[in-house]
């Protein structure tokens, strides 16, 4: 089963980064590109560490800068705060930068081998996580859910530079309006696609929130994302394989609060 599920599962979680703009924002705000989306966590991760075991180093305080935002977060920082969210939760999988820049080169080379229709569509699937990883600091953890297409990640993105912040999130700009479905071809099996809009709130300076559904033979998948954009950083929260997309939507914005609550108390 997990076999003939790869694809669609591939492609929810490749897609799962892109957002609608954000309309009262200074730029789009989403997930940004699939190295910080679930589809890291769930492909190669380290299992989260009980409580006495060691971080990679010690996070300074997360106070908000002058403005009140979330400050600049080290990779070493993120993956504290993803470990402190896999605490206690069983199964649960933390994924640090490091980790998600060794699958990158996979990553980037299943997306070029895609064919996409329309053509014009392929260009939301032509990401570069190098690129990115030289721009921000990345790390995530997944809770597994009920079933073995089900779970819920956070994952987080933290930029020194807030313009390139908001120059990586405006690249999903567009795809729910010119590509709200599409398909892909990979070896012979097509998987249909459809990317929508959703309203979801959070504490962050703007939230943004899409589903993404992916059909392939007679198997579907789902997953929604709420991003959650505050000063230096994006904290994403996805949740995959779920039917309710009401509930999804819920537990997705859930998942984004939790992720910069657990920012903002470091």
């Amino acid at each position: 089963m997990r076999k003939t599920l790869a694809l669609p599962l591939a492609a929810a979680l490749l897609l799962a980064g892109c957002s609608a703009p954000d309309p009262g924002g200074d730029a789009p705000s989403g997930t940004g590109a699939p190295a910080t989306g679930p589809g890291a966590s769930a492909s190669a991760s380290a299992p989260a560490p009980s409580a006495s075991s060691p971080t990679s180093s010690a996070p300074s305080s997360g106070a908000p800068d002058a403005a009140g935002r979330l400050r600049h977060f080290t990779a070493d920082e993120l993956e504290a705060v993803a470990r402190d969210l896999a605490d206690g939760e069983a199964g649960a999988r933390v994924t640090n930068e490091a980790q998600i820049a060794e699958l990158a080169p996979a990553g980037e080379a299943l997306l070029q081998r895609m064919e996409v229709s329309p053509a014009a569509c392929a260009v939301f699937m032509n990401v570069s996580v190098a690129d990115q990883l030289e721009r921000a600091e990345v790390a995530g953890v997944s809770l597994p859910g009920t079933s073995e297409t089900q779970e819920t990640t956070v994952n987080f993105s933290s930029y020194e530079d807030r313009a390139e912040l908001q120059e990586d999130q405006g690249k999903g700009a567009g795809m729910v309006e010119d590509c709200g479905e599409f398909t892909m071809n990979l070896g012979g099996q097509t998987v249909t696609t459809t990317v929508s809009a959703l309203e979801a709130e959070t504490s962050a300076e703007s939230t943004t929130a899409n589903a993404t559904t992916v059909l392939a033979a007679d198997r579907e998948l789902s997953t929604v994302t709420v991003a959650a954009r505050d000063g230096h950083v994006v904290v994403s929260g996805s949740v995959t394989g779920l039917a309710d997309q009401a509930e999804a939507l819920g537990l997705a914005a859930e998942a984004a609060e939790r992720g910069l609550e657990a920012l903002r108390s470091r």
